[in-house]
């Protein structure tokens, strides 16, 4: 989900899941947001290390999970 890396075709209406692995996730999360809200996602489901998770205001739905969550949503996604 960094800044450029996602395919609007794929992307558009869709969530997306994002994984960070930063000590601090707030500024991997803020470009996150923008990269799938440019991108004409949906939503996004952000995935991190630490449990500490922050309030924002974004411009489309989201999520904060931790990575294990997130590890196992991406196991639902590929078994689907």
């Amino acid at each position: 989900c960094d800044p450029g890396s996602l395919n609007s075709s794929l992307a558009k209406g869709k969530v997306v899941l994002c994984f960070t692995d930063a000590k601090d996730p707030r500024g991997q999360y803020s470009k996150a947001v923008a990269t799938v809200s440019q991108a004409g996602g949906a939503g996004i489901i952000f995935a991190m290390h630490t449990t500490n998770l922050f309030g924002q205001r974004d411009p489309i739905s989201s999520v904060q999970v931790d990575y294990e969550i997130g590890t196992e949503i991406l196991a639902y996604i590929r078994a689907t």
